[in-house]
């Protein structure tokens, strides 16, 4: 895992490097959020988003604790009109007390992202992802299988509502496979955005529901809170906290990330 003081020491170089963004909208990452955002990277462009996570949860006495990173997505802009991205979790630990531990790779995947409509009025942007995973990963944290998932991605704000608000969500659909089993699951998301310090500060609060996050498990719920500060155009940091709402999430999640824009 990349701790704490390398990000912000890459962020610093990165920074003095960076230069003027020139005529580049503002970078806009996803990170560090569960919900996917509408908005797509500017056309030619490279956009780096990568992080660290950890995630505790305890139970019928056992306290098992899982930790990933680098998280990496790669997101490139073929045109306008067309997102391409790559994803990887990272290497994974997790200790499950007397359960024992794990550790190992997580599953790499692909995706596609196109704009279906953009805000007018009051109808919301609207973009569709379609995404798979590629089965890489190691045993203990990959299915072994390329699992698709649907997602409708949608956000509202700009000329609507106050100019330091946002909102938007996601509905996801996936079909991932468990033991040799695939099994249908689906989630649901719902997040705020609020820039109360200025235009390159950006707070969000968010909610979201899977259901069957396993296959003999019903739904989890959680929320998650955090900031995301630009430092230049083409650089931003984050960092997020949350917690589950029920029994089956994870009690308690955190993590931190820096996204760069090429």
């Amino acid at each position: 895992m990349i701790p704490a003081a390398a990000l912000l020491a890459l962020a610093a170089c990165v920074v003095d490097g960076a230069g003027p963004a020139g005529a580049l909208p503002p970078i806009a990452p996803n990170r560090p959020t569960f919900s996917d955002g509408t908005s797509l990277v500017p056309a030619g462009r490279v956009q780096v988003e990568t992080g660290v996570s950890y995630a505790r949860r305890e139970g019928q006495g056992v306290d098992a604790e899982r930790g990933n990173g680098p998280e990496l997505v790669v997101r490139y802009a073929a045109s306008p009109r067309l997102e391409l991205r790559a994803t990887w979790g990272g290497q994974v630990w997790s200790d499950a007390g007397g359960g024992g531990s794990d550790d190992g790779g997580s599953d790499a995947g692909l995706a596609v992202l196109v704009p279906l409509a953009d805000q007018v009025g009051w109808q919301p942007a609207l973009t569709l992802e379609a995404a798979t995973t590629l089965g890489v990963g190691s045993a203990a944290f990959s299915s072994g299988h390329a699992d698709p998932t649907w997602k409708l991605l949608w956000s509202y704000g700009a000329g609507e509502l106050p100019q330091w608000l946002g909102v938007g969500g996601n509905l996801v659909a996936s079909y991932p496979t468990e033991n040799g089993d695939r099994f249908t699951q689906t989630a649901a998301s719902l997040y705020a955005t609020f820039s109360p310090i200025g235009t390159d500060t950006s707070l969000f609060a968010e909610w979201y529901v899977v259901s069957r996050p396993a296959n003999s498990v019903a739904s989890s719920q959680a929320v998650d809170f955090g900031v995301v500060q630009r430092l230049s155009g083409t650089v931003a940091v984050d960092a997020r906290a949350g917690f589950g709402l029920d029994d089956r999430a994870d009690d308690f999640v955190a993590g931190i990330g820096i996204s760069l824009l090429f």
